[in-house]
């Protein structure tokens, strides 16, 4: 009994060191106040810009659309749930392993992420973010010379609004990409 608590001591150490040189590490533009480790999830809250605007800042859905490869857009009006009696109109563009869901919003002006599930590279992100891409590279976005991640996901969390994305790893190549955001849309 003694040595699983050893054993599990070590994997605390590991992981406070761990998170002691990514933060040395991390870029200044990066802007991560906290780093936290749970389970198989590295955790990196973050208030860099691209976690709202991944594939470029756009007003025009039409400009999204057209840098979609192989995708087929669908218009949904969904339920708000947050005003009553009010509709979202939402955007939906997918490829055979991906979609992602898009609506206007009249304060930002802006074409809003609401959800993503990327699983291939039809989707073109300005970070250069793409399926298949080494969790090496993808740290060293946030992170000079990152040292080596165990964890298979990353999380980005928003520091101002609420968005999150989780990048999986397997084989430490990049395989799926998820957004999640506290859009309170529901189908009607």
């Amino acid at each position: 009994m003694a040595k699983h608590a050893t054993n599990s001591n070590l994997i605390r150490q590991d992981t406070s060191e761990l998170r002691k040189l990514l933060e040395k590490s991390q870029k200044p533009n990066a802007d991560i106040p906290e780093i936290l480790f749970n389970d198989d999830t590295l955790k990196i809250v973050t208030g860099i810009t691209y976690l709202y605007y991944p594939f470029g800042k756009h007003s025009d859905i039409k400009d999204i659309e057209g840098s979609v490869r192989a995708g087929i857009v669908k218009k949904l009006s969904l339920k708000n749930l947050l005003v009553e009696g009010n509709s979202a109109q939402i955007t939906q563009i997918s490829t055979k392993n991906s979609i992602v869901k898009f609506t206007y919003d009249e304060e930002t002006l802006r074409q809003e992420i609401v959800s993503a599930i990327i699983r291939d590279n039809n989707f073109p992100f300005i970070e250069n973010i793409r399926i298949g891409m080494s969790k090496e590279d993808f740290l060293s976005l946030l992170f000079n010379h990152p040292p080596k991640v165990p964890e298979d996901t990353i999380k980005l969390i928003s520091l101002v609004e609420g968005i999150k994305h989780y990048y999986i790893f397997a084989h430490n190549k990049l395989s799926e990409i998820r957004m999640v955001t506290d859009y309170q849309i529901a189908n009607k």
